[in-house]
């Protein structure tokens, strides 16, 4: 008898577990459908991951999908077309990921989220739309996508993922708008763009990765007046980290501000500058700083200065150092991939 009641209890246990999960996840079709905790649902494959074509539902008991989930479609190798209506808000981490053969996709206008390698390698796709509205670009979301063309970046972005934009084809106009907060680093690819662009951070900005903007070329560096975290001072046409008082990001015509105590890495890589005049206060300056500056022939050095990657000034024809300080300053310093150069101790500069 107990052991009846024994089985009767698992069994009631087991039947309860099922219950409660069946209150969160359902298959039904060819689609598993979970609930949110806005008590919409967000929608994956079932089984049967050798679909051709999709159509992503609209609700399911009579209540909305909003969501297309993490790693919903992963690495589908037959998956070539999909649609996906409006109601949509977001596509999760990984959504599309080496999906290499889908071709045919549409963005809805409702959507805000693009999660993380969302599209990774999404080489079949060739042209593709981002919808106004849109808020978040993930990291590497459309990395290797190396047929892919777009537009534009809608102006309602505030996010830019690292990698976002990585090896894609083409971008036929990069602007962005006066909403995005955050820059990861290495958003562009080598060559996506000709075209000189002119670069404008808003107020709202508060994170600039290293190397955020590399491939791009920049014609003129602004940023707004009223940020708190960076800014362009004297008209340099770069962008100084506050914090930091470190230059961060530079374009061809740059030169260097005053008030800061470092330069970091790259920073006026290929530069057309022919002198480069470093305030006094600064002390360090970062590996290939000025590498690449095939027109430099004249650097002029502070007295503050205490460090210089030898990697620092490397493809960069210099033929003269200016120094603020004395000898006796200067051999203190160790800085001795100068010493083959003509060295003038210059107070007055």
């Amino acid at each position: 008898m107990k052991k009846i009641i024994s089985c009767l209890l698992l069994l009631s246990v087991l039947l309860l577990s099922s219950c409660n999960n069946n209150d969160d996840s359902f298959e039904f079709g060819n689609f598993i459908y979970e609930k949110l905790e806005d008590g919409t649902y967000g929608v994956k494959v079932g089984k049967n991951r050798a679909l051709h074509y999709v159509d992503i539902p609209k609700s399911y008991k009579s209540t909305p999908v909003t969501t297309i989930l993490d790693n919903a479609f992963e690495n589908c190798q037959n998956l070539q077309r999909i649609y996906i209506p409006d109601g949509i808000i977001n596509i999760g981490n990984y959504a599309f990921n080496l999906c290499d053969k889908l071709v045919e996709i549409n963005l809805p206008f409702t959507l805000k989220t693009i999660g993380d390698r969302a599209f990774n390698k999404c080489s079949g796709l060739t042209s593709l739309d981002l919808p106004d509205g849109l808020e978040i670009i993930g990291e590497s979301a459309f990395e290797e996508c190396s047929n892919l063309e777009f537009t534009s970046i809608p102006l309602s972005v505030k996010k830019l993922g690292g990698g976002a934009f990585y090896n894609i084809k083409k971008m036929e106009r990069i602007t962005f708008g006066d909403k995005i907060e955050h820059f990861g680093a290495h958003i562009f690819g080598p060559e996506v763009r000709e075209e000189k662009i002119d670069l404008f951070i808003p107020e709202v900005t508060t994170y600039i990765a290293d190397k955020a903007f590399d491939c791009l070329n920049i014609n003129t560096i602004v940023v707004d007046e009223n940020n708190q975290y960076y800014d362009s001072r004297d008209n340099c046409n770069a962008i100084v980290d506050k914090k930091k008082q470190e230059v961060i990001v530079t374009c061809r015509n740059s030169t260097v501000p005053s008030n800061i105590t470092s330069i970091g890495m790259n920073t006026f890589n290929k530069s057309n500058m022919e002198v480069a005049v470093i305030p006094e206060g600064v002390k360090r300056i970062e590996m290939y700083c000025f590498y690449n500056c095939l027109n430099l022939k004249t650097v002029y050095l502070p007295s503050t200065i205490e460090f210089v990657s030898t990697t620092c000034f490397e493809n960069a024809p210099i033929t003269e150092v200016h120094y603020a300080g004395t000898k006796e300053m200067w051999e203190a310093t160790k800085i001795w991939q100068f010493n083959s150069k003509k060295l003038v101790f210059d107070s007055k500069y």
